[in-house]
Parts: C-alpha cells; structure tokens; sequence
C-alpha cells in the first residue's frame, strides 16, 4: 500500500522579500514532517513540481530534514528499546 502526501504552498506576493519565501518553505518542510511522522512512515519519496526554484527546494529539505532529525534522534527512549541495551 502506497500513501500520498500532497503540499501546496500559496502563491507569493508579487512583492514578497526572499526572507518571507524562504519562510515558506521551512514552514511547509516542518509540516511535511510533522504529517510524515504520524503516519509513521520511515520510507518515503519526494516528488517536487519543476516550478520550484532549486534553492528553495533547498530550504524546503533542510527544514524538513531538521525536524524529522528533532524527532528521531531526540525523543525519549522506548522501554522496549532501555531492556536491549
């Protein structure tokens, strides 16, 4: 079985600054993460529209790449995993 998670991020401003776009997309990367990690999928693919500017895909993965580390490497133990060590 196959799940599909589909984002789409509102159109910018004509006069949007970088700082706002690149906000964006670091908000749209921690959402794609928090939805990735209730599913509790380990395995996924990323599939991106060519409209998407290469530094801000950029932004988009390190910002997902950041939350999905917060939690993975973060959270607290499992008591199964305290009994194996």
């Amino acid at each position: 079985m196959q799940r599909v998670l589909l984002l789409q991020k509102s159109t910018d401003k004509d006069d949007a600054k970088e700082h706002d776009i690149r906000k964006g997309y670091r908000s749209l990367g921690a959402t794609a993460s928090a939805a990735l990690q209730s599913k509790k999928l380990s395995d996924v693919e990323v599939l991106v529209s060519s409209k998407v500017a290469g530094n801000h895909l950029g932004v988009f993965e390190n910002s997902l790449s950041l939350a999905n580390y917060e939690f993975v490497f973060k959270k607290q133990p499992d008591e199964s995993e305290e009994k194996k060590e």
